[in-house]
């Protein structure tokens, strides 16, 4: 008689060295993507890979910080004439005023104006010249080249050859004239400086929306029955952006060292609201002289506000457009 089959003992339950119940299972691997990065991000992270172009944007806040604030970090007011004592003219760097009693770091000028207080107050007419004429001739000129380039035709033809005999004329002689037929004033060289930036704003707008007036998407949103005014501003003004910005920077550059040249020369901002230009200008006959404060430190200061400007845009020209990434 052969015998039964010994029944198997039950499995003794393990309790594992983590404390956990065994009955758990373990917690899987989290598959979960990382979170893509933001353009703002990667933005950020490719322009702060130049030591150059932060150091020229820190240049830059601080300009526009101090432009801003300007009445009230600057020690005087340089257009309260009665604040200015004529007894204080050509005053060298670290003298004390002997009526408002407090030291002109920087000396004062020929009309006994606190050089610091000049130059702070000089660099809010130059920026803002600078800016508002630039965003008006971005306006102006990129309107038209993205007009242009997405309706085609004679009017494309028309606007090119004006935008080439424009920039065939030297943009000072341009500015000199427009200046001696319109007369002084801020509003006049805005007229000025606008008629002879918005060229460069046209063509390059009309060479990025050429480019992106070829591609799918556009058609896609044409073939889709869109409106043109729908299908130029939802789609195709966002994508012609980049040229336009590293554009912008630049121009914005030359507005205010043009603003300088006219000012220097005489025909730019009235006496009554100096820029940096002016300042120079004020300074210039007594280089030889020996007071040379009068015009170093705000040529410094203009010198300063340019070369910050130029870093961030040459900087925003890799970011924007890798291709010329170094």
């Amino acid at each position: 008689m052969t015998d039964s089959p010994r029944p198997h003992p039950p499995h003794e339950d393990v309790a594992p060295e983590s404390g956990l119940s065994a009955s758990a299972p373990p917690e899987p691997a989290s598959s979960t993507p990382a979170p893509p990065e933001s353009p703002w991000r990667r933005f950020a992270h490719d322009y702060s890979r130049s030591k150059l172009a932060m150091s020229g944007l820190a240049l830059l806040v601080a300009v526009l910080l101090a432009a801003a604030f300007a009445p009230l970090i600057a020690p005087q007011n340089p257009y309260d004439l009665a604040a200015i004592d004529l007894m204080d003219a050509r005053l060298p760097p670290g003298e004390k005023s002997a009526m408002a009693g407090f030291t002109y770091l920087l000396g004062t000028d020929g009309q006994g104006r606190d050089m610091t207080s000049a130059i702070l107050y000089g660099l809010r007419v130059s920026l803002s010249v600078g800016v508002a004429s630039g965003v008006i001739a971005l306006l102006i000129g990129a309107s038209l080249g993205i007009f242009a380039a997405y309706r085609g035709g004679r009017f494309e033809q028309l606007l090119m050859r004006v935008v080439d005999v424009q920039l065939g004329f030297p943009a000072i002689l341009v500015a000199l004239i427009l200046i001696a037929t319109l007369g002084k004033g801020v509003d006049k060289i805005i007229v000025a400086l606008v008629a002879v930036q918005w060229a460069y704003y046209a063509r390059t707008a009309r060479s990025a929306a050429l480019v992106e007036r070829g591609k799918e998407y556009i058609e896609a949103a044409r073939g889709l029955g869109l409106a043109s005014s729908r299908v130029v501003l939802r789609h195709l003004v966002p994508n012609t952006l980049a040229p336009l910005i590293v554009v912008a920077t630049v121009q914005i550059a030359h507005a205010i060292a043009l603003e300088a040249t006219l000012s220097f020369l005489g025909l730019g901002l009235p006496t009554t609201e100096p820029s940096l230009g002016l300042l120079i200008s004020n300074g210039f006959e007594f280089l030889l002289s020996g007071k040379y404060w009068i015009s170093v430190y705000p040529g410094v200061a203009l010198l300063i506000t340019i070369l910050s400007i130029n870093l961030v845009g040459d900087q925003l020209r890799d970011v924007l457009n890798p291709r010329l990434a170094k």
